[in-house]
């Protein structure tokens, strides 16, 4: 059920950003996008938008759980063997708000040019399949075609940070779980000494506190989500942002105009697109 839900409030989140988008886009073009590739225009329509499916699965889901879960075993340590809840819980927060905050700081350095190379190489493609008869009727077919190579190596060198940064993740992690599991059995070691703790809830304790760590553990990959998906929104705000060139007209004064007559006559009017040499309009 947990899935469905979440599942579903995905999808309708996802359908709701491509409208939204495409709002937002239809206005703009073509004056204020004419400087923007198809290629790039693309890549945050899909890509991007597809960035923000893990929202709800891969990181508030397991939020919400590495929470609860936490807060029931350090309860549970507390009452069966108090000597060892708070070095649990500072183990357990190392691992759910220490890594995250290092995966993040580590990811910041690199990943906007993993981004940026993600969406040139996206840009090349499209540019290379929608324009190649004029590439080859033109002779730069093998100049686009270089070019793709070279974005595709671009991020292809970019992502060996995002190994490195798993393996350290990785490592962590596993440091942190049975460390603290340890732990957490030294400490309640005197207890069965003393006769106050009966000897088989040493490993109850033990298991408690490694199982415990297995909803932690999702964290750190749910700061790499979230870092992914706030450069993605970035990325779709940053359009979002432009103004159009033309503004809209209210539904009101729309009526209003389309009773009326409106001739209108231009004379020495001279216009030329951005970049071009010749202009489209003269006289």
């Amino acid at each position: 059920l947990e899935r469905l839900v979440a599942h579903d409030a995905t999808f309708r989140m996802l359908a709701r950003v491509r409208e939204w988008f495409m709002e937002v886009l239809v206005p703009l073009a073509p004056a204020r996008l004419v400087d923007r590739s198809s290629g790039d225009l693309v890549a945050r329509g899909v890509s991007d938008v597809q960035a923000l499916e893990p929202l709800v699965v891969r990181v508030f889901g397991p939020a919400a759980a590495a929470f609860v879960v936490g807060a029931g075993a350090t309860l549970f340590l507390a009452l069966v063997a108090d000597t060892a809840a708070l070095p649990f819980a500072a183990g357990y927060l190392g691992l759910a708000v220490g890594i995250p905050l290092l995966v993040v700081i580590r990811r910041r350095r690199h990943r906007a040019g993993v981004a940026e190379a993600r969406a040139s190489l996206s840009s090349a493609v499209v540019d290379l399949t929608q324009g190649l008869a004029d590439l080859v009727a033109f002779g730069r077919a093998s100049a686009a075609g270089q070019r793709t190579v070279n974005a595709s190596e671009s991020l292809r060198s970019r992502t060996w940070a995002d190994a490195d940064n798993d393996a350290v993740t990785t490592g962590l992690s596993t440091a942190f779980t049975h460390g603290t599991g340890l732990l957490v059995v030294f400490l309640a070691v005197p207890a069965v000494r003393a006769g106050s703790l009966d000897p088989v809830m040493l490993g109850v304790l033990g298991l408690v506190a490694v199982a415990a760590f297995e909803a932690a553990a999702a964290l750190p990959p749910a700061a790499r989500e979230l870092e992914d998906q706030l450069h993605a929104a970035r990325r779709l705000v940053e359009i979002a942002e432009l103004v159009p060139a033309v503004a809209a007209v209210s539904d009101a004064a729309g009526a209003v105009l389309a009773r009326r007559r409106a001739d209108i006559g231009l004379e020495d009017v001279r216009f030329t697109h951005p970049g071009a040499m010749a202009p489209a309009l003269d006289g």
